[in-house]
């Protein structure tokens, strides 16, 4: 009677589970595009991160972090106008709410790569690991681009 009771149980258990979803792997809720890491002039140790992402999926995303081996550190920030002037200033978060588009833009949000350790070369790749609040990561591998070089 026990053995039937412990089955009946297990079974029960694998079917519920059997009909659970696994939640997408992020790189197909986010999708990238149009990423580039902006080239600098020999010596410098900051640079900007831009690109457009997309939130294909129902649910809010947030990007809450980055890393990279090719800088100390990754910093999400915003231009935002204060008193009448520009001014740059980090933030917690990048909300992509559901189905939508976040375009990291000169002037707009954007990827501060902090403390470079080597100058990038234009049309070198640089990876860059995204971290989203809910727990998933994605690895892109950003072009640098001569597009603000002067």
């Amino acid at each position: 009677m026990k053995i039937k009771l412990v089955l009946l149980v297990l079974v029960g258990f694998l079917l519920t589970a059997c009909d659970r979803v696994a939640p997408e792997p992020s790189s197909h809720v986010i999708s990238i595009e149009g990423a580039y890491i902006r080239a600098m002039p020999p010596g410098q140790k900051v640079t900007a991160l831009f690109m457009t992402m997309h939130n294909n999926s129902s649910d809010r995303r947030q990007l809450i972090s980055a890393s990279s081996p090719a800088s100390d550190k990754v910093e999400l920030y915003k231009h935002k106008k204060v008193d009448g002037m520009m001014k740059m200033g980090q933030v917690e978060a990048i909300e992509l709410p559901k189905n939508s588009v976040a375009e990291l833009k000169p002037g707009g949000y954007h990827l501060m790569l902090i403390g470079l350790k080597k100058d990038l070369k234009v049309d070198e790749k640089v990876l860059v690991r995204l971290f989203f609040a809910d727990g998933t990561l994605m690895d892109i591998q950003v072009p640098v681009s001569s597009k603000y070089l002067k």
